[in-house]
C-alpha cells in the first residue's frame, strides 16, 4: 500500500486468487492431507486464517520468555486434553 492509499500488487497473491466483495482475495489450494482449502486475502495481500482457539495469558506469563510463554500453552493444552477432549476436538486439535 503507498502512502496515497492506492495498493501495489507485489506479486505475493497466487494465481489463482479472485476479488472478493470487501476488497480481498480468495484462493483455492490443498492442505498437506490433500483436502482443498479456500484461503482469504485481506485487502493488503496479507493471508488470514481463522483462529482454532485462544488463550488469554496471564500479565505474569506475557513478560516471559517466547519458550516460556509457548510452555505455558503447551501445558493448558496438556491440561485440557484430560479435562476437556471434547472442547480439543472442537478446536480441531488431536
Amino acid at each position: 500500500m503507498r502512502p496515497d492509499g492506492e495498493r501495489v500488487d507485489i506479486g505475493r497473491l497466487p494465481r489463482n486468487a479472485v476479488r472478493t466483495d470487501d476488497g480481498g482475495w480468495e484462493a483455492t489450494g490443498r492442505a498437506a492431507d490433500g483436502t482443498e482449502v479456500i484461503v482469504y486475502y485481506n485487502p493488503y495481500g496479507l493471508p488470514e486464517f481463522p483462529a482454532r482457539g485462544a488463550f488469554l495469558l496471564p500479565p505474569e506469563v506475557v513478560k516471559r520468555a517466547p519458550d516460556s510463554r509457548t510452555a505455558y500453552v503447551k501445558s493448558r493444552l496438556r491440561e485440557m486434553a484430560h479435562s476437556k477432549p471434547d472442547e480439543l476436538g472442537r478446536m480441531k486439535f488431536s
